[in-house]
């Protein structure tokens, strides 16, 4: 589930890696990006009960199929770290309001048979 393989100077990066990872050695690839140089422009996060593409799952080897809902910590995470970038960067102030509407969730989105798109 990482957005990247490695973290490149001057580039801000983050690593999202599943808990129950079964393509990727959470742990290593985790512990790899942590031991190198300190970097305030990486963040590592490992997402607890999910998978590779970020799916809550029981366990490493429940089928694809089985699985239908995003961890909610997955969709947290990308939102604040994005939200922290603007603000960094003092591109669009926090709580913002735009002629887009109101900043939306999309924690109720889900996969499989059922779809829930944010409305």
């Amino acid at each position: 589930m990482s957005a990247a393989a490695s973290s490149a100077p001057g580039k801000v990066t983050l690593f999202l890696f599943g808990q129950l990872d079964d393509s990727t050695p959470t742990d290593l690839a985790a512990e790899r990006q942590r031991s190198l140089p300190a970097n305030d422009r990486r963040e590592v996060i490992v997402v607890p009960e999910a998978q590779h593409l970020g799916l809550i799952a029981p366990d490493r080897c429940t089928p694809f199929d089985r699985l239908d809902h995003f961890s909610p910590v997955v969709l947290a995470t990308i939102d604040q770290w994005v939200d922290g970038l603007v603000a960094k960067r003092g591109l669009i102030p926090k709580n913002r309001s735009n002629n887009l509407g109101a900043h939306q969730s999309c924690s109720s989105f889900s996969v499989g048979n059922g779809n829930k798109w944010p409305e």
